[in-house]
């Protein structure tokens, strides 16, 4: 499942399957850093989720769940 993280003034991010979208490169780049070497451990049962609620923490903003097209009626 995709997440994203609206950080207010228009900027928002997505990351799916451990990728990071956002249309402003400085912040796609920053947003990077926050990826675990190596990729996920494994146990997590939502990387993506983890890994967006720790951008949060750290520079603020809202998470919220991208809905798939399965979820659409």
């Amino acid at each position: 499942m995709s997440v994203n993280v609206d950080f207010g003034g228009g900027l928002e991010a997505t990351i799916q399957d451990g990728v990071w979208t956002c249309q402003d490169p400085a912040w796609l780049k920053t947003l990077n850093t926050f990826l675990p070497a190596g990729g996920p451990s494994g146990a997590d049962p939502n990387p993506d989720l983890t890994i967006a609620n720790a951008v949060v923490r750290a520079f603020g903003g809202r998470v919220y769940p991208v809905a798939s097209s399965a979820d659409e009626p």
